[in-house]
């Protein structure tokens, strides 16, 4: 009798044990334990999709030329160059060493140090975010000016291209957190229009309005903010009115209009979408300068075009079309977006 109590005890703890065991099985294979699973399920998940959504930017059609933003000579304005490229899907990349090795003329000056390289780039498609990483050069960087002039031509460089929201900077061997007292570790977007100036309001409207640069070759934008809800003459007489101001006092761009210029009228075909501008005869008091003229028509142009409503702009002198300038530039037909702006060829 003594004996058959522990037998019997014994056989109902190995029932429990064996039970345990095999309900101890069941629910690992049933996925409740749930920590280790999804752990590595999000590991997958996460590898998936930076192999899916991270990866070299690639436009669906190649392009022969870029849009790269570079510095005026004395490193106060962004100054955009349109530049020939070997054709290519991979225009960020390229863009970006188009950039790093500087201009292809004597005109414009470099917004990064000498010898910084590209050590790799991709694209999070789905926050449309760019990564780039930069050797070391980089921090070579002399003051904090040069440090937001850097930032600010690798951003509106990516930025031109389709789909780039922001840019994220690297540096190898690690990236500080600031230098020269700006943040690196953030996201870089387009805040404003390029070459913002004035007081940001926020509410209104930012147009460019175009100027010569100090050695009268390229032409720089320069952003201002206007009130929203204005008509499109509205925008446009506020635009003229900037044009023939001239650019920002104490800054080394050059107006673009011949001293006594005056807007006679401005009238706008919105079927067509032609804004026409009626100048009086000071309008071409230059009297000569194929570069001076070419940049006078440029600066009207990409300033008028830049209204989203006008698509082209006629160009009138005291009510009458002109079969041609000074100096051979056609204005009698509407003048339509500049398609090569600030084209600047490889030297021969």
């Amino acid at each position: 009798m003594g004996n058959q109590r522990p037998r019997v005890g014994g056989g109902k703890w190995l029932g429990v044990f064996l039970v345990l065991l095999v309900l101890g099985t069941v629910l690992v294979g049933c996925g409740l334990n749930e920590k280790p699973t999804n752990s590595s399920q999000n590991r997958q998940k996460e590898t998936s999709t930076n192999t899916t959504s991270n990866r070299q930017l690639v436009l669906s059609s190649e392009r022969s030329q870029v849009l790269v933003y570079f510095a005026t000579m004395d490193k106060e304005f962004l100054l955009p160059l349109t530049i020939d490229i070997n054709p290519t899907k991979e225009v960020a990349k390229v863009a970006v060493e188009k950039l790093l090795a500087g201009p292809n003329n004597k005109f414009a000056a470099a917004t990064v140090p000498e010898g910084t390289k590209l050590k790799d780039i991709y694209f999070a498609e789905t926050s449309g975010t760019i990564y780039v990483e930069l050797t070391k050069s980089f921090l070579e960087l002399a003051d904090e000016q040069e440090v937001q002039l850097a930032l600010d031509s690798l951003t509106y460089t990516l930025t031109e291209l389709p789909g780039v929201e922001e840019v994220r900077i690297a540096v190898e061997g690690g990236t500080p957190e600031e230098l020269h007292g700006i943040p690196l570790g953030e996201s870089f977007k387009r805040e404003h229009g390029v070459n913002f100036r004035g007081k940001l309001q926020g509410d209104g409207e930012q147009i460019a309005i175009y100027f010569s640069d100090e050695n009268a070759m390229f032409m720089v934008p320069v952003t201002i903010e206007i009130p929203a809800g204005l008509g499109v003459l509205d925008k446009a007489q506020l635009a003229m009115k900037e044009l023939l101001q001239g650019p920002p006092k104490g800054s080394s761009l050059n107006p673009v209009l011949w001293k006594g210029t005056k807007v006679i009228s401005l009238e706008w075909n919105e079927t067509e979408r032609v804004l026409f501008v009626n100048f009086n005869r000071d309008f071409v008091g230059y009297g000569g300068g194929s570069t001076f003229e070419g940049q006078l028509v440029n600066a009207i142009t990409c300033t008028l075009t830049g209204l989203p409503e006008v698509e082209k702009v006629q160009i009138l002198i005291e009510g009458a079309k002109w079969d041609y300038l000074p100096e051979g530039t056609d204005i009698y037909e509407p003048l339509g977006k500049v398609e090569k702006f600030n084209y600047s060829s490889q030297p021969s």
